[in-house]
């Protein structure tokens, strides 16, 4: 049975830690600077590698402000420092205190290397405009990477109507350029895009080597669409930022810079809303006065109309009373009585109503001639009501085209229908004064179908003076 004593974890690394520290207390080390990372504290975090090995290293906080040298991904230094033992986890790693610059790293000189050839090649040199409101994207990328998620949220708020396909890939690893090149391919195939994203998160230099890779960026310069490339973090370059016709400095830039159109044209719908305000209010106040007056013409008029029913039905009752026929027919049965009851003065009493009768057709005589003054006399007002009603219906009427009118001279769009047009600079900031603008400065023009891009060939102000 062995004798050797029962040592816990944190005993060992700890005697792994004193023995590596007395035996390597002073060390130099020539490497490659790869997954450089600075953490919140202000350590320096990265590991040195070369073509077989590499180590952890880290530099604190009081070390690296004494620090010359910027490093980067791909650089080669000698590290000067100590090495030691990470006793929470087990880790050795090197306690970098100073850094030397030893030249470029084998990945970066490749880098710089295919760089410098393909610009000869004059690859670089043409980029094509983006279009200014894309309708469907095709984004190359990562099925579970962070760069999907930011781009996507991104484009919900800013474009939702943008359509986006999704062409999930390899971001990293030997097969990842190929992928990609067969997603550029299949994009192009299909011909339905008018923009095309190509894009993952950061990382080190290792796993953001497939974007560097020459068949992927002729592929990219080949793609009959325009493509963005958006790899990594603001600081990485990759090959295909260059061959791209527009680099993003991060997968969510990207996705600002393709849905600024949109957000344009709501910020212009909105303005020319609260512009169309004040005339809104005009006409609806116009409204108001209009159904106000309507409402005061009609209470006027079923007033009047009332007064001469109820004028129209006590004429109709007096000449009801007065009627002829009514007259004679109660005389009739007057006279029967009378000659039922007394025979013997017939004669008298037809005489007495003969001559009575022919008295009162004789009054009536008066009341005829005043039914008839009466009757024209309405017939009058009635025509005099129907004119002041038309009158103030088409007074109203005129004030509401009136008003009509001026919201329609007050609306920009039509300016823009006779003839003008709204100069828009590069910020998208309206033109008011040539003071605004150089020689040289891009333009747009918005008409009243559809806009210009233009360009500022010589600016002249007020005085006729001008600049070339």
């Amino acid at each position: 049975m062995s004798t050797a004593p029962i040592l816990s974890v944190s005993a060992l690394n700890q005697l792994a830690r004193g023995l590596i520290e007395d035996h390597f207390s002073a060390i130099r080390v020539e490497g490659e600077i790869s997954n450089l990372t600075l953490a919140a504290s202000g350590h320096l975090y990265f590991t040195l590698k070369d073509a077989s090995a590499q180590i952890k290293a880290v530099m604190f906080r009081g070390h690296r402000a004494q620090l010359r040298l910027q490093p980067a991904n791909g650089s080669k230094v000698i590290a000067e420092g100590q090495l030691s033992v990470y006793p929470a986890r087990g880790d050795m790693q090197l306690l970098v205190t100073r850094l030397q610059d030893a030249g470029q790293g084998d990945l970066h000189r490749a880098f710089m290397q295919l760089k410098q050839r393909l610009e000869q090649e004059g690859l670089f040199a043409q980029a094509r405009a983006l279009p200014e409101s894309p309708q469907r994207l095709a984004l190359i990328t990562s099925r579970q990477g962070a760069a999907l998620h930011d781009i996507l949220s991104i484009l919900k708020r800013r474009a939702p109507a943008l359509a986006i396909d999704l062409f999930a890939v390899t971001v990293q690893g030997d097969i990842a350029a190929t992928q990609m090149r067969q997603a550029l391919s299949e994009v192009a195939r299909r011909g339905v895009y008018d923009l095309v994203i190509l894009g993952r998160g950061g990382g080190s230099i290792e796993d953001l080597w497939a974007f560097n890779d020459e068949a992927l960026a002729r592929a990219i310069i080949a793609c009959p669409i325009p493509v963005i490339s958006a790899v990594g973090h603001e600081t990485d370059f990759s090959i295909a930022d260059f061959a791209a016709d527009l680099r993003a400095p991060t997968p969510s830039a990207a996705a600002e810079i393709i849905s600024e159109g949109s957000v344009r044209r709501r910020q212009l719908l909105h303005q020319l809303q609260e512009r169309l305000q004040v005339p809104r209010v005009l006409i609806a106040r116009a409204a108001l006065r209009l159904d106000d007056a309507s409402e005061r013409l009609h209470q006027t008029l079923r007033g009047q109309l009332a007064e001469q029913r109820r004028r129209q039905e006590l004429y109709g009752a007096q000449l009801q009373r007065l009627s002829p026929p009514r007259q004679i027919q109660a005389r009739r049965q007057r006279l029967l009585q009378a000659q039922a009851q007394l025979p013997q003065r017939i004669m008298n009493l037809i005489a007495l109503h003969r001559h009575r009768l022919a008295t009162r057709q004789t009054g009536l005589s008066p009341h005829w001639l005043q039914l008839a003054a009466q009757n024209t006399h309405l017939a009058a007002l009635q025509g005099r009501l129907q004119e002041r009603l038309q009158r103030d219906l088409q007074e109203r009427r005129n004030i509401l085209e009136h008003c009509a009118h001026r919201a329609h001279v007050s609306s920009p769009l039509a300016t823009l229908a006779r003839g003008y047009s709204i100069l828009d600079d590069a910020h998208g900031q309206i033109v008011r004064d040539s003071r605004q603008v150089q020689a040289g400065d891009p333009l747009r023009a918005r008409l009243a179908h559809g806009h210009l891009e233009l360009r500022v060939d010589r600016v002249e102000s007020d005085d006729l003076e001008s600049t070339h």
